[in-house]
């Protein structure tokens, strides 16, 4: 049988989205998509409108060529520094991650909603406002907002009876990405208190 294959389909995928934020290593980030044309970079800069997450996060393309780190460009702050002068007519498609979305910072976890989960590096103790979904974590009514969440959405619980008063968080594991390393890792999971 030709076509979509159903034999072996994927997990799938965790992905937290809130007013176009995107998670990074406990911090927020947006998506940007910027278009140049060389008469824009006569001396091989590029000025971004704001300032990439991590130079791993940024990719360029120049007339539909993706273009390749260090060998054809190298990110130095809010700059694309190419490694030649582009053409005038040449067409430069940048795109990235930046914590910046115009003039106002992205919002910050206080601004998350409660129950919001997003996948986290897992070292020391969970940031402040914070639980590790890790099997081992409890919830009891003193978090009163997060506890009325989890009781409506009983699939993050170990286990659930009705009246229960202290609560344990499932073990789950989400994608984090690493900036270091410019890659995507499997990273403990938290959640907004």
């Amino acid at each position: 049988m030709r076509g979509i294959s159903t034999c072996c389909p994927e997990p799938v995928s965790t992905i937290n989205i809130t007013r176009n934020i995107i998670e990074m290593d406990g911090e927020t980030a947006f998506f940007v998509d910027e278009r140049f044309t060389g008469a824009e970079a006569p001396t091989g800069v590029i000025t971004l409108d704001y300032t990439p997450y991590a130079a791993a996060s940024v990719q360029v393309s120049l007339n539909s060529g993706v273009q390749r780190p260090v060998n054809d460009y190298v990110v130095v702050g809010k700059q694309v520094r190419l490694n030649f002068i582009p053409e005038t007519t040449d067409k430069i498609h940048v795109r990235y991650f930046s914590k910046e979305s115009g003039a106002a910072v992205v919002p910050g976890g206080s601004e998350l909603p409660t129950g919001f989960t997003m996948g986290y590096n897992g070292i020391g103790e969970a940031p402040d406002g914070w639980l590790y979904l890790d099997g081992v974590q409890t919830v009891t009514a003193a978090h009163e907002d997060l506890f009325a969440y989890l009781v409506a959405n009983t699939h993050l619980l170990t286990d659930y009876t009705p009246g229960d008063t202290t609560l344990t968080l499932r073990n789950i594991q989400t994608p984090y990405y690493d900036a270091e390393s410019g890659t995507m890792q499997v990273g403990k999971t938290i959640i907004k208190t």
